[in-house]
């Protein structure tokens, strides 16, 4: 399940922890990414307890919706928003984000990402395919509590 240490979202909508604002998974993708469809993407998890949370993640913006200006990935726990991640380029950005524990609930807990760039692949040189992507998730889920030198501020 979803927020096991270590463990990475695993691609497909038939996950009771993804709500809405994913697709399916990608027939002919082998490294279980899950593209997030339009501006907002949605996924709730329990908490028993609060309690110190990182949030490792590593995500690609879908090029074409970069469209000039840079992609922005905004996070939201529980409607209060946690930061920004600027993308540059198409890049894969790995980032372990805190969640903070007064945005934390005991209970149900939902997570928002926001990323206002999309572009339908059918629409650029990729014919066919007219979902609005914006950024590919290799990895989301629980980061381990180890300490580590590529933590990163989320923003």
């Amino acid at each position: 399940q979803f927020g096991r240490a270590g463990q990475r979202l695993p691609p497909g909508t038939g996950d009771p922890h993804i709500v809405t604002g994913w697709a399916a998974p990608e027939s002919e993708c082998t490294d279980s990414s899950i593209w997030t469809i339009g501006a907002e993407s949605r996924i709730r998890f329990h908490l028993n307890q609060t309690r110190p949370l990182h949030l490792k993640l590593a995500v690609t913006p879908f090029e074409p919706a970069l469209g000039g200006k840079p992609q922005t990935l905004t996070l939201q726990l529980n409607g209060r928003q946690i930061g920004t991640v600027v993308f540059s380029t198409i890049d894969n950005i790995t980032r372990d984000i805190e969640l903070p524990l007064d945005f934390q609930r005991n209970g149900m807990n939902e997570l928002v990402l926001l990323h206002p760039w999309s572009a339908r692949p059918g629409e650029t040189s990729l014919k066919g395919d007219m979902r609005p992507l914006s950024a590919a998730f290799s990895r989301l889920g629980r980061a381990n509590q180890q300490p580590s030198l590529h933590r990163r501020p989320l923003s």
